[in-house]
C-alpha cells in the first residue's frame, strides 16, 4: 500500500474511532444523569524499538528499531488510536485502546543470520477508575490504579547466513496492575499543561510495565481541547526462557478532547 494511502488509512480509522466513542458517549450521559463524558481521539506518532527473545540458540535474541514515518510505510492494518473518560464529582474512570499492526527489518550480527523481517502487532487497552483530592479553579490531581492489557505477538524470519533460514512466532497476552497520577494546571488564556505517569506489571504480568506523557492544552471553547505533546510507553515481558519481550514506544502526540 503506498504511504499516501495509508496516511488516509489512519485519518479514516480516526473518524470512525470518533463517530463510535461519541454514539456510545451520548447513550452513556444519557444513561448516567449528569455523569461528564469525554472522548480524545489522538495520533502518536511513536517509533519502536523492540528487542524479541527466541528459542534459536545463535540468534537467541533479536532487535528491531523504526521511526514514525518508517512505520507508516509498514503498516500491515488499520492502526487504531483513542481514548475516552466519564466522571462524576471526584470519581473517574478512563479506557485507552491502541492497536498498532506493522512489519519492520530486524538485526543481527550477521554471521550466522544475515538479518531478517518481522511483522509486529501490538494492542493494549488500559482501564483506570481515578479519584482527585484537589481540584481548584487552576489546577487539579488525579490518583488511581487500574491494569493495562497486552496482546503482543512477532513473527520472524531471518536470512540465510553460515546457518539456513530461519522462521519463528512469537505472541502473549497478559495483564499489568497500574497505579497513576495526573496533573493539569491552567496556564490562562485557554492554554494548559497536563502531565500523567503510570506504572506497573510488578512480575504480575510484565517485569515493567510505564508510561509518562505530557501535553501543551488549548481550549478555545467549553466542549473543545486540542492537545499537543509528547508520550513514552515501555514494557519488559518474559514468560519462560524462549518468550520475552522487551519493547519502547515513544514519539509526539496530538489528539483532540470533545466533552459531551
Amino acid at each position: 500500500m503506498p504511504r499516501r494511502s495509508k496516511f488516509t488509512a489512519i485519518f479514516a480509522g480516526a473518524a470512525i474511532m470518533v463517530a463510535v466513542i461519541a454514539g456510545a458517549s451520548r447513550g452513556s450521559a444519557q444513561i448516567f444523569g449528569g455523569m461528564e463524558t469525554s472522548v480524545t481521539p489522538y495520533l502518536w506518532g511513536a517509533a519502536i524499538d523492540a528487542k524479541l527473545k527466541t528459542p534459536l540458540p545463535n540468534a537467541g535474541e533479536v532487535a528491531s528499531s523504526r521511526s514514525f514515518s518508517s512505520l507508516v510505510g509498514h503498516l500491515e492494518g488499520l492502526p487504531f488510536m483513542g481514548s475516552f473518560e466519564l466522571r462524576q464529582g471526584q470519581m473517574g474512570f478512563v479506557g485507552d485502546l491502541i492497536h498498532l499492526p506493522v512489519g519492520t527489518n530486524i538485526t543481527t550480527r550477521n554471521v550466522f543470520y544475515n538479518g531478517g523481517s518481522a511483522d509486529l502487532t501490538a494492542t493494549t487497552g488500559t482501564a483506570l477508575f481515578l479519584y482527585r483530592p484537589l481540584a481548584d479553579p487552576v489546577q487539579f490531581v488525579d490518583v488511581g490504579v487500574g491494569v493495562r492489557v497486552w496482546s503482543f505477538s512477532a513473527d520472524l524470519n531471518l536470512n540465510g547466513g553460515l546457518l539456513a533460514p530461519a522462521s519463528v512466532s512469537r505472541s502473549a497476552t497478559w495483564a499489568d496492575p497500574l497505579i497513576a497520577a495526573r496533573y493539569h494546571r491552567e496556564l490562562g488564556n485557554g492554554f494548559g499543561l497536563t502531565v500523567y505517569g503510570d506504572a506497573g506489571g510488578f512480575g504480575a504480568g510484565a517485569d515493567l510495565d510505564w508510561q509518562l506523557a505530557g501535553t501543551i492544552d488549548y481550549t478555545p471553547n467549553t466542549w473543545l481541547t486540542l492537545r499537543g505533546g509528547y508520550r513514552a510507553m515501555t514494557f519488559n515481558y518474559k514468560a519462560n526462557n524462549s518468550l520475552g519481550f522487551d519493547v519502547q514506544l515513544r514519539g509526539p502526540i496530538m489528539g483532540a478532547t470533545i466533552r459531551f
